[in-house]
């Protein structure tokens, strides 16, 4: 069986992680993998023995009208591409990019995804879109039971896989670090959705209270000038560090003191699943869809209601002020990496192409 991972980018993001594993996992398991990106943007590597093909036709323009006409010269790329290579099924893993094989070649069925909160983060244009495109996908797929039944009164039905720990270096480690850095870490992107304001007034509390401490966040973003210019009216601006986009970042995860994600909303974030699997004690916020079905707070992590200042800075200083208890949820946070390893929930994602292959796209083969 052949399959085509359908994706914007290869950039930093959970999806191409996502994307990573799952096409590496696919050719150890004697699937045939391709990788077709709409921008030739790659950060994360791709194993030998996946065949990388991008539609890129250059940067996007401004004007409606360009951007349809680059749109038209994507097509038209993209109907080579499976002209010439014939995938049998289609994992387009964001929603955006599922019009490309129906408008090319509607008998290939194709898969796609739903990886945010379905309520916050879209303009309700983006919505009526968004449902649109996974009606025409032959399958779905939700990273949590929650986000499924919010689309069952929608009439959009499909299959709950979880994410994997997609980060390979995250299995180097078989238990929590002995000794950690005065470090409190984040890692995302710097966006009004990560609302790093609540996670950067907290870290002041702590700081005031602990001055030898640090915060680093990794990621870029387009609030990243907006952030800093937030941090240089506080008192701990100097030890706020911006650490850009970084392959090894789970490496520092894995030595800090804790991590923190103090998220607005999520799908099943990417990066709280890695540092909870390299042992460090998190903080999270308990937004809607994601962190409460990783976390059971005060066993492996601790929860907190969003925008909590206070409630983030308790959270931090309770690791800090209590080894015993940073130590045991240090020790439960590890097992993630059993529930969500990678070749388990990959194996979940190949299956489940191939139900949707038998029963779509073979019929399709045999009728023609």
């Amino acid at each position: 069986m052949k399959i085509c991972f359908l994706v914007p980018t290869m950039s930093s993001g959970g999806a191409e992680r996502t994307v990573s594993y799952l096409a590496d996992y696919g050719v150890k398991n004697g699937y045939e993998v391709d990788i077709v990106t709409l921008k030739d943007d790659k950060f994360y590597d791709i194993s030998n023995g996946v065949n990388y093909f991008t539609v890129d036709v250059g940067k996007q323009k401004s004007n409606i009208f360009s951007r349809f006409n680059q749109f038209l010269k994507r097509i038209k790329k993209y109907k080579a591409y499976l002209k010439e290579n014939k995938p049998d099924l289609v994992f387009s893993i964001l929603c955006t990019a599922v019009l490309y094989p129906k408008i090319c070649n509607k008998k290939i069925p194709v898969v796609t995804s739903e990886r945010v909160n379905p309520i916050i983060g879209r303009s309700k244009g983006k919505r009526i879109y968004r449902n649109f495109m996974f009606k025409l996908a032959d399958g779905m797929i939700f990273q949590t039971k929650a986000v499924q039944d919010f689309y069952k009164s929608k009439k959009i039905t499909g299959v709950v896989i979880p994410n994997a720990v997609g980060n390979p270096i995250a299995y180097e480690f078989d238990s929590p670090a002995k000794e950690r850095d005065k470090v409190i870490t984040a890692v995302g992107r710097l966006s009004d959705q990560k609302d790093y304001h609540t996670m950067i007034n907290a870290f002041e509390i702590v700081y005031e209270k602990y001055p030898e401490y640090s915060l680093n966040i990794y990621g870029k973003g387009p609030d990243e000038e907006i952030l800093k210019s937030f941090v240089s009216t506080k008192k701990c601006k100097e030890a706020v560090h911006f650490c850009g986009v970084d392959k090894n970042a789970i490496r520092c995860v894995q030595k800090s003191k804790c991590y923190v994600m103090t998220s607005l909303f999520e799908g099943m974030p990417n990066a709280l699943m890695e540092a909870m699997a390299v042992g460090t004690p998190c903080v999270s916020t308990n937004c809607d869809y994601g962190p409460a079905e990783l976390i059971e707070d005060n066993v492996n992590g601790q929860l907190v209601d969003v925008g909590d200042v206070d409630a983030v800075a308790n959270a931090i200083l309770n690791y800090i002020e209590n080894e015993g208890f940073s130590n045991l949820v240090a020790q439960n946070a590890m097992k993630i990496k059993e529930t969500n390893s990678i070749d388990k929930i990959s194996k979940r994602f190949f299956d489940y192409f191939e139900e949707v292959y038998k029963r779509k796209g073979k019929k399709n083969k045999e009728i023609k």
